[in-house]
Order: structure tokens, then sequence, then C-alpha cells
């Protein structure tokens, strides 16, 4: 049950991010078609972390998510955020690839913090049985809330979660591919002069 927590996120993650290239009328190039690789094994181990402190735990299925929760908000958010800035300095690049690639993986990791503490624990919690009680604070109480409120409501959140992946689905199409390797240089650049000799 960890392992196919961890798959749905960053599933949902890589999806969530192609669909999100695609609507912004940007072609996979070079660099960008590595964004959903990279993101597929990168964002697992949020939910890897989420689900293995929710495992650790020996109190009741509130408790556990709670634990969890406390213990992995900031460290995941951190190491996510952090991840992202260093890709969002790619931005600053000259050459227009590499600037998109840092973007949209930023893109990419700030969406799968937000999909681990809001599908992983939502999944954790629906997993166990028990009254509902909440010692976090903060967003904490938030995050918690959501779990409980899809614990309340297990079918409009399985509804609410494939009109999320149907969405994402259908922003696909839109990505183009684009497989030239020197149009971002000037014509008279030696790479493009030595590309077509």
């Amino acid at each position: 049950r960890g392992a196919i927590i961890a798959v749905v996120c960053a599933s949902l993650t890589t999806a969530a991010t192609i669909g999100a290239i695609g609507v912004s009328g940007q072609s996979l190039n070079m660099m960008t078609s590595v964004v959903p690789a990279l993101l597929w094994v990168l964002t697992l181990a949020n939910p890897i972390h989420i689900v293995r402190r929710f495992q650790s735990e020996s109190s009741n299925p509130d408790g556990r998510v709670a634990a969890a929760l406390r213990s992995t908000l900031l460290p995941c958010a951190l190491s996510s955020l952090t991840t992202a800035a260093g890709f969002l300095s790619l931005t600053t690049a000259t050459i227009e690839p590499l600037r998109e690639f840092g973007l949209f993986a930023a893109i990419g990791f700030a969406l799968s913090l937000v999909v681990s503490f809001t599908v992983a624990l939502v999944l954790l919690r629906l997993f166990g049985a028990s009254r509902w009680r909440s010692n976090a604070r903060g967003v904490g109480d938030a995050s918690l809330q959501l779990v409980h409120a899809a614990y309340r409501w297990p079918r409009a959140t399985a509804f609410a979660g494939l009109v999320f992946a149907a969405a994402a689905a259908m922003c696909i199409p839109f990505v183009a591919i684009d497989s030239n390797p020197v149009q971002f240089f000037d014509d008279d650049h030696e790479i493009v002069r030595a590309y077509r000799s």
C-alpha cells in the first residue's frame, strides 16, 4: 500500500506538470523532455518519507497521520522548495530550452509538495479506521481537516481525484514535440554552420 501511495503521488505530479507544459504552449524539446522522468524519480521521496513515518507509529490511524504530518512537513517542504529554487535558477540561463527545463522542473517540485501532503495523507487515512483526532496546528490542521473530509466522503474524494487526473490527461495532447537541436542559435552561429555542413 505504501508503494502504491508513492506511485500515485509521483504519477499525479508528473501528469500535472506535463499538462502545465502543454497548456503553456511550450513544446517538448531536448531539455524539457527530461522533466517527466526526472520528476517521476525524484518526487517519490516525499510520499515515501510520509508513508514510512506513518508506518513507524503505533497509535491509532488519526494519531499516525498527525505524527507523520508533524514530523515530515518541514523537512519535506525544505527539501522540495530548495530543489525547486535550484531548478528555478536555471531560468537565468541564456539558452531557452535550459530556461524552460528549469521552470517546469521547479513547478513540478512545488506541485509534488502539495500532492504529497494532500493525496498521500488522504490515502493513508482512508486505509485506517478510527475516530478523528488532531493535535497538529497551523498548516497541519488544514491538511488534517482535508484528510478528515476525505475520510467522511470517500466517493466525493475519489471523484475529485479522478477529475484532477482527467484534467491533467486532457492537457497532455497540447504538448508539441520539438527535436531541432540548433533552432535556438542564430543562423550565423558556428554550431549552426557546423550542423548544416
